[in-house]
């Protein structure tokens, strides 16, 4: 009976695995596709745009730090408090500024990867039907990818 269940698990194996699989590279057809490179360079755009954004923000947050710090000795305890207070909420209302136009760019991001799937679905569902894939998987789900495994990107 143990020899008989090796011998289905092996044949199952080797049955899974003489079968063909593939993937896509959304990412890649992104940059591929003309108007999703349009898109593509957009968001890029707008990346740049936050990571400049943030550094004018930190560099005039480290000039107000160093002035708050030069500032430190001369005033009350209460003025210094008061000062660090508005200090710190300024900080975190750039944060969280910071931080909601990444959330909408990844949103956008996610958006646009959804809708260029939707839009290759039927051209990926009739290459695997073709060349006869029992699956073909996104790349950014994968773990890991044999040799064996086709890009159909």
């Amino acid at each position: 009976m143990k020899n008989f269940v090796a011998l289905i698990a092996v044949l199952f194996t080797y049955g899974l695995f003489a079968q063909q699989f593939g993937y896509i590279d959304y990412n890649r057809l992104l940059e591929m596709e003309g108007m999703a490179k349009k898109l593509s360079q957009e968001l890029e755009k707008q990346e740049k745009s936050i990571l400049d954004d943030e550094q004018k923000a930190r560099t005039e947050i480290e000039a107000e730090m160093n002035k708050f710090k030069d500032a430190t000795s001369k005033l009350s305890d209460k003025a210094r408090a008061e000062q660090g207070a508005k200090l710190s909420a300024k900080i975190n209302e750039l944060e969280q500024q910071f931080t909601k136009r990444r959330a909408d760019l990844n949103k956008k991001r996610l958006e646009i990867s959804q809708s260029l799937e939707k839009q290759n679905l039927p051209i990926v569902e009739n290459l695997a039907k073709e060349k006869k894939f029992i699956a073909v998987f996104n790349s950014q789900s994968l773990v890991f990818a044999s040799d064996n495994m086709i890009d159909i990107t």
